[in-house]
């Protein structure tokens, strides 16, 4: 078994394709059928991973097994597949970091890093992606009194540690929902004319948009504006909030609370310095209350930002595969998703070009209820997949 691994790669040319197997957390009671059985209806697939990323990397495998059998494969493909990419791990925490240094005899002289795990722009146009946000997440723990008090008594007197969070959460942006941290925008880049042309081309249908997200309208109406604030601009999100209340009654104090929230940043911005800036932010405010509670900010994983080469041939392959399959050529996109990190440390250690290759569309619903993926764009991705592997 060694002796084989030793002559896996070698100096061969070779291609990696980076996937995950474990899902997210399903709830039943939310889908129309059983998210753990595979459903088929109206020609598309359902159930928790179809999408993310089960079914594109079963594409791939059958592209890469029609061109062996063709003998129309010229270099080695390396499959990168993990089983933590949704455990909110770090990738040195789930050992991804070590594994790829640990064992770079696999890869060969890797020519290029193609990864399907993100989705088009709507669910009528193909794509290709050249950038994705960073995300930091983070929790806000606020403890007050050592045990839950009863509000009709005690309410008043004290200085409460749901009040403290909210006003925490409330700071980080203003009254026309900005956000409020100057600090937060620390090397925020301008947005090039080649991008601002791309933004105004795609022509984003917002009605659909909206459609999609369950929403009547957007913050802003401006096309370009909504880009801009998926793909080039930092944001925060709230994902929950928890209290010692737990059974939710009312006239309850919860002793303590804590907020989960993400901050999603873009190129050029550093984990570090946006950290420290959070962390600066809050504790002033919070002694600016002069609460009597304890305020923790405590940081959780943090995965970086990436930003593909456009000009780069693997851009230019791409494209022709998808063009040659779909029809039409592909738009470019960024994503705001949290795949940078990943891609950023596989460019790097590799010393290759990375580009994500969506199968997906936009309402494939990953991390959803009913989770989908359209039949026809897993077998055009498969064509697109083994197109593009018979360039190399």
């Amino acid at each position: 078994m060694k002796e084989e691994e030793e002559e896996a790669g070698g100096g061969k040319e070779s291609i990696l394709i980076y996937g995950h197997y474990d899902v997210a957390f399903a709830e039943p009671s939310n889908w129309d059928s059983d998210p753990f059985t595979l459903c088929g209806r109206d020609g598309y697939l359902y159930g928790r991973g179809v999408s993310d990323n089960k079914g594109p990397l079963l594409a791939s495998f059958f592209a890469v097994k029609n061109l062996m059998e063709r003998g129309e494969l010229k270099v080695d493909v390396t499959f990168v597949i993990e089983g933590e990419e949704e455990s909110g791990l770090s990738l040195s925490e789930r050992g991804l970091e070590e594994i790829i240094v640990d064992h770079m005899h696999w890869f060969g002289n890797c020519r290029a890093i193609i990864i399907s795990n993100n989705y088009w722009i709507d669910d009528q146009r193909p794509c290709l992606t050249y950038g994705m946000r960073g995300v930091i997440d983070f929790e806000l723990w606020v403890t007050g009194p050592s045990k839950d008090l009863h509000s009709g008594v005690d309410g008043g007197a004290v200085n409460e540690p749901m009040h403290d969070l909210t006003a925490l959460i409330a700071s980080l942006t203003d009254q026309q929902g900005r956000l409020a941290v100057k600090e937060l925008l620390v090397g925020l880049q301008p947005v090039s004319e080649e991008e601002e042309a791309r933004y105004t081309a795609l022509q984003l249908d917002i009605d659909s948009y909206c459609k999609s997200i369950g929403v009547a309208k957007l913050r802003t109406e401006d096309r370009k504006e909504i880009l801009k604030s998926r793909w080039s601009e930092p944001w925060i999100s709230v994902s929950s909030i928890e209290t010692t209340n737990r059974s939710q009654v009312f006239r309850k104090i919860p002793k303590a609370v804590v907020g989960r929230l993400s901050l999603h940043f873009v190129p050029k911005q550093e984990i570090g310095q946006l950290q420290e800036a959070l962390r600066k932010h809050l504790h002033d405010f919070f002694r600016q209350r002069n609460s009597t509670n304890s305020l923790s900010v405590v940081f959780l994983q943090a995965s970086g930002w990436w930003l593909g080469n456009t000009d780069h041939n693997i851009f230019r392959q791409a494209a022709k595969a998808v063009s040659e399959v779909w029809g039409i050529e592909p738009i470019l996109v960024r994503e705001g998703g949290s795949y940078g990190g990943v891609t950023t440390f596989l460019e790097q250690t590799l010393k290759a070009p990375a580009i994500h290759l969506p199968m997906g569309q936009a309402s494939d619903n990953a991390h959803l209820p009913n989770e989908r993926i359209r039949i026809l764009n897993l077998r055009k991705g498969q064509m697109i997949m083994e197109k593009l592997l018979s360039q190399f």
